[in-house]
């Protein structure tokens, strides 16, 4: 008997068997009687299975909780770039920082800050703008 290593082949026995995955698997059928020494040590594999499964799954669901709280981050950071070079320039805004904030909304803070260096002889100019961006954008190297 070829014994089951991922939660699909777990998931595949215990249907074959008429058990639902999430059920004990200790509730053994009398139809299933005959099979019970092979089905209880099936049952010790599936429970670690199981939560093997479950820890997979609660690391997933942690991980994407976790980007989208990095992703709504970045946008809040975007919209408030939007919001400080708008009236900039008679209402026009700063184009290199909307770019910025739109790499920003992206997640893409490599590029942001690669953006912010090439083109810092720009936003320099507007001394909030330029203060604002070295406050969170570049706490580690400040751009002068």
């Amino acid at each position: 008997m070829i014994r089951p290593t991922t939660p699909e082949e777990v998931a595949r026995v215990l249907m074959d068997f008429g058990v639902d995955h999430h059920s004990n698997p200790r509730t053994v059928s009398r139809s299933q009687s005959s099979h019970a020494p092979a089905i209880l040590a099936m049952a010790r594999d599936i429970a670690r299975m199981r939560q093997l499964l479950d820890d997979q799954i609660v690391r997933q669901r942690i991980t994407q909780l976790a980007e989208e709280q990095i992703s709504s981050q970045y946008e809040v950071l975007a919209g408030r770039l939007l919001v400080m070079q708008a009236p900039e320039n008679g209402g026009r805004g700063v184009s290199v920082v909307r770019t910025m904030a739109q790499y920003l909304e992206r997640g893409m803070v490599k590029e942001t800050r690669t953006i912010a260096r090439t083109d810092w002889d720009k936003i320099r100019n507007y001394p909030e703008l330029a203060s604002w961006i070295n406050e969170n954008l570049f706490l580690d190297e400040p751009l002068r």
